[in-house]
């Protein structure tokens, strides 16, 4: 074994005048801007419009409404649905309901002529 003594403070070079928390502000991002923190805001895409949705997609009563797709209130809707003058919706999950967009379509092309056929479901005769 060596006896060998640490060095003296005086020994040693001199110490940055900086912090490391100084030098890492100056090349890192604060993390405010980092999008994966919890609460930060993100930029909302562009909604499409009616238009530009593909016929598979599904679209919600307000987002109908909105695009005046349909002239109908909420209730003149459910009511065309009812009597099958308006495609009927699917039933995405216990609270969400939608149209797929092709069929809507379907219906602008013809809307006085849509089909009225009621399709009876459940296991009756």
């Amino acid at each position: 074994m060596s006896n060998t003594k640490p060095p003296k403070s005086s020994d040693l070079p001199d110490a940055p005048s900086t912090t490391l928390a100084e030098q890492l502000d100056d090349k890192v991002a604060p993390i405010s801007d980092s999008p994966k923190q919890k609460g930060a805001k993100r930029p909302k895409p562009e909604p499409l419009s009616f238009d530009d949705l593909p016929d598979s997609a599904f679209i919600r009563l307000e987002e109908l409404r909105l695009e005046k797709v349909v002239p109908y209130s909420r209730s003149s809707m459910w009511r065309k649905v009812k009597s099958s003058e308006f495609p009927a919706p699917v039933k995405l999950s216990s609270q969400m309901t939608a149209w797929r967009v092709g069929d809507v379509r379907r219906w602008q092309a013809t809307p006085k002529s849509f089909p009225k056929l009621r399709i009876k479901r459940g296991g009756g005769q």
